[in-house]
């Protein structure tokens, strides 16, 4: 697939279509043979196959059609597809648009209708209100064409907004500070890079200086950053207030953000202890699907309805999840295919105690990926111990223990939180076969307790503490 092909393959139907009105406008576009290379490629949209050179000089008899002229059609092309996306971006933000009108109104000196248009966009952003720093930008930019248009006009029109211009470039830069801290947030966890501790501190004083001056949309990162650099939990509470009061002025990839830090945060916690931290992310899944953030996310929503269904789980809120898939079975079949939901279904069953319907679901089901193999494998292994099939269950055992030390796409600690799960369910089968004796207890209990990584803790333990019931363990 070559640049321009790869790049039109990604533009859908309907966008594909204008690009069709766009390449045949005289305006845009007056190079026949960039023309004919489109209409060569256009029926085989979105995938191209066998769309070459060879065939292009044969479809349209250019008997002298070089390789390095066809090369050259298609750069032509692929500038064209740029110019066009560059105009969508134009079409789909209005704000963007009718700034570089006003840039273009005052290059031409017709300042009455740059301030027309001016005021018009002013206008348009105070209703949307600045809860997205998308707009934070758009706020400072227009409140700059302000003070340049009444330069340029000799101060006729009153003084010149400068004031204004250093608020807005205070909520500016204090509001996208915060938010590239919790980007800093994440390198810190996962590559152990420093965090600018001083810089989050400064944009604490800075808001606590004027506590009434900020927009919500940077209440909520401050909080956020705070929450996550274990502040306190007060963080949290004021955080989900202004959740609660603002979250759906917000846009969806603000929310969606916001949302995403907050879900790693509960994780984290939870793999700590946190008593309250499985709750809290359950709920955060309730808001999300009462705002219609879990379907609909591309490669995100089979990770969305796989979490929520474990939390869910886990919690025990049986009722609520299983409305939620039967709800939206089609669409999730749709969204993320058979093999997830019926993983997700199984998960459920089995966590009910319906251990032979969670094996019918998953038997036919074979994953590809990684993070769901492993998931496939372990959610067998427990439903092999709860129906006693020894046989089986050895059998996985030695098969998952070898694709994990063949794998070269997993992360060791990710291995070893799958291989210390397989050690635990070996000396929990030995002790269910031969019984339970003090060696076999302090190692289980060793992996249990200690710091290692771990998959299915809490399973584990509870299987343990039945053992120890059974067998009249103290």
């Amino acid at each position: 697939m070559s640049k321009v092909t790869d790049l039109l393959g990604r533009m859908d139907a309907r966008e594909f279509k204008r690009f069709d009105l766009f390449v045949h406008s005289p305006f845009f576009c007056q190079h026949a043979g960039t023309i004919q290379l489109f209409e060569y490629l256009a029926p085989a949209h979105p995938h191209f196959e066998g769309k070459g050179f060879d065939d292009f000089a044969a479809s349209c008899h250019a008997g002298q059609l070089t390789r390095t002229r066809f090369h050259l059609l298609n750069s032509y092309l692929y500038q064209q597809a740029l110019d066009f996306l560059t105009q969508e971006e134009f079409r789909s933000q209005s704000l963007l648009h009718q700034q570089v009108t006003i840039d273009a109104l005052r290059n031409k000196e017709l300042f009455r209708e740059a301030e027309r248009r001016h005021q018009a966009a002013t206008t348009q952003l105070r209703e949307q209100e600045p809860f997205d720093t998308d707009n934070f930008v758009h706020h400072f930019r227009l409140t700059l064409q302000a003070l340049d248009l009444s330069l340029l006009q000799g101060m006729r029109n009153g003084k010149p907004p400068l004031p204004e211009v250093f608020r807005v470039l205070d909520e500016f830069h204090l509001s996208y500070q915060l938010k590239y801290l919790l980007t800093a947030q994440t390198l810190f966890r996962m590559m152990g890079l420093d965090f600018p501790q001083a810089r989050l501190e400064a944009c604490l004083e800075q808001v606590q200086a004027r506590p009434d001056d900020w927009q919500p949309v940077t209440q909520i990162f401050l909080h956020l950053n705070l929450l996550l650099r274990g502040y306190g939990d007060e963080h949290l509470r004021q955080l989900e207030t202004l959740l609660d009061q603002y979250a759906l002025r917000m846009s969806e990839s603000e929310r969606m953000n916001v949302y995403g830090y907050l879900q790693n945060h509960f994780n984290q916690t939870d793999s700590e202890g946190e008593p309250n931290a499985l709750r809290n992310l359950f709920q955060l899944f309730q808001r999300m699907e009462r705002e219609e953030l879990i379907l609909g996310r591309g490669e995100f929503t089979e990770h969305l309805v796989r979490n929520m269904t474990i939390a869910a789980c886990r919690l025990e809120e049986f009722g609520w999840i299983q409305a939620f898939l039967d709800r939206n079975e089609k669409e999730i079949r749709k969204s993320v295919g058979s093999n997830i939901y019926a993983y997700v279904r199984a998960f459920l069953d089995f966590s009910r105690g319906n251990h032979s319907e969670a094996l019918r679901r998953l038997r036919d089901v074979e994953f590809t990926d990684v993070f769901y193999r492993t998931g496939h494998q372990s959610l067998l292994l427990r439903i092999y111990y709860e129906l006693e099939d020894i046989e089986a269950l050895e059998g996985l055992v030695q098969t998952f223990r070898r694709f994990l030390n063949r794998s070269r796409t997993m992360s060791e600690r990710r291995k070893d939180y799958n291989r210390n799960f397989l050690s635990v369910l070996k000396l929990l089968l030995k002790s269910k076969e031969k019984g339970l004796n003090p060696a076999r207890c302090q190692r289980i209990e060793a992996h249990l307790n200690g710091e290692e990584p771990l998959m299915d803790r809490t399973w584990l333990r509870a299987r343990y503490e039945a053992l120890r019931s059974q067998q009249g363990g103290d």
